[in-house]
């Protein structure tokens, strides 16, 4: 019983950490990225990991080259933070959830904006969010599974 509890322990401990601590440290939020626009703290070929909800998304296919735009919720309704796309990403991209990938910015004619390579590099969050909970919950059920087992009576 022993054994069960500090493995109940460590994972409880690493599902709550991973849950609650790895997508705020290791990645960038719309929020971040609206806000870092007008003070122009990433410079062009900055590359940032982002994992945000996807508000709307555009396609746009202008002589021959395929563009998706990413519309990120920033929490603001009156800017947008949008991520450019080479490619259709509509198959792999749908509107009110959550993905995270990798983005660069890129200067281009008299603007920068966010740019990804390829729609390949966004991935849904939600596998990677339930691996994290599935985690922290199997290590508190072993805990509970402790706390509430009776010791065997002794004769």
């Amino acid at each position: 019983m022993e054994r069960l509890a500090i493995l109940g322990l460590v994972l409880t401990v690493s599902g709550a950490v991973l849950s609650v601590g790895l997508w705020p440290l290791a990645s960038v939020s719309g929020a971040e990225l609206l806000a870092a626009q007008s003070t122009g703290q990433y410079g062009p070929g900055s590359r940032v990991f982002i994992r945000e909800k996807v508000v709307d998304l555009a396609y746009t296919n202008v002589f021959g080259a395929n563009r998706t735009m990413l519309e990120l919720e920033d929490g603001d309704p009156n800017a947008g933070t949008y991520i450019f796309v080479h490619g259709d990403a509509r198959p792999g991209v749908t509107r009110g959830s959550y993905y995270y990938f990798s983005a660069t910015r890129t200067s281009y004619g008299l603007g920068t904006y966010w740019d990804v390579a390829s729609p390949a590099e966004i991935q849904p969050s939600l596998p990677i969010d339930a691996l994290f909970f599935a985690d922290l919950v199997i290590g508190v059920l072993l805990l509970a599974i402790v706390a509430f087992h009776k010791p065997a009576k002794s004769k």
